[in-house]
């Protein structure tokens, strides 16, 4: 297997992100070994790794540089729901393949479960999504960056908290997510998902465009919510608990994808985290739901 960098490293994904492994010690979790050379997973091999990189990351790449002026680095900004985002020719089935090929490298499901789908998108046919999965995307706001595996998440309390009718909550249930400026992506399972109530815009049929269609970005969206995953938020991000296994979801996560210092209103959150068994969650979130 060789490294497949999500998002590709023609799109700033390259020297100045750092991994490490990451090292759990009873209920916090710290850095381990220094890896270098970006946010990348070894899920593809040499022939299927050049194929992704020689006929869809560059279109990647320059569709994310269309976007990367409406990029919003400081917290400390009050923003609009929405950001205005410059229009430009792209490659939207491109775009989709190199991003949705990269998801299979850390998410084997969609390979195993699907692969006539993930064959047929290698090869640039236009197909649909399977199942009931979506594919969203939106600004990646602040200097972070993480790609991870499937896993579920949800607001436990706070003003984001949302539950359906019938008292399920209403979360993301993720089978794969990069979040790398200036894009943030999440492949979704449907169902009892937040994202579209956030102003997330779902460009799933870009995996029915050819990869060599081109498309003006505003033929899709001329505004996108400015959005950092909920770990990543300073405001919040006390209030989000995920469920995943990382023995089978690999979790990357960069305090500043451009290099040098964690932003100070993220660095503390990206450094302490809790690991609570699944069982605690479901009391606190039977507790929440009778109040």
């Amino acid at each position: 297997m060789t490294k497949a960098h999500v998002p590709p490293r023609v799109a700033g994904n390259a020297s100045m992100v750092t991994q490490h492994k990451m090292i759990i010690d009873g209920d916090s979790i710290r850095p381990g070994k220094t890896i270098l050379g970006g946010i990348h997973f070894r899920g593809h091999c040499d022939s299927c790794n050049s194929t992704i990189g020689g006929r869809y990351d560059n279109a990647y790449a320059d569709f994310a540089a269309i976007l990367r002026p409406s990029w919003v680095k400081d917290w400390n900004l009050q923003l609009p729901p929405r950001i205005a985002v410059n229009d430009g020719t792209f490659l939207p089935g491109s775009v989709v393949r190199s991003l949705t090929l990269g998801l299979c490298a850390f998410s084997p499901w969609l390979q195993t479960e699907f692969p006539e789908f993930t064959r047929r998108m290698l090869g640039g046919s236009r197909v649909q999504l399977p199942g009931d999965l979506r594919l969203f995307i939106a600004l990646a706001r602040g200097r972070t960056g993480r790609t991870s595996g499937s896993f579920a998440g949800l607001y436990l309390v706070g003003p984001k908290a949302q539950y359906a009718a019938n008292g399920y909550p209403i979360g993301i249930n993720s089978v794969g997510s990069c979040y790398f400026p200036p894009l943030a992506w999440e492949l979704v399972h449907e169902n009892h998902c937040v994202l579209p109530s956030q102003g997330w815009v779902d460009v799933s049929e870009w995996t029915e465009v050819d990869p060599t269609e081109e498309h003006m970005v505003h033929e899709y969206f001329s505004d996108l919510p400015s959005v950092a995953h909920p770990r990543h938020t300073p405001s919040d991000h006390d209030n989000w608990a995920e469920l995943y296994a990382p023995e089978f979801a690999p979790l990357v996560e960069s305090p500043n994808v451009e290099g040098g210092m964690a932003d100070s209103l993220t660095r503390r959150m990206l450094a302490n985290k809790a690991l609570v068994r699944s069982d605690e969650i479901e009391r606190l979130v039977k507790r929440q739901q009778r109040n």
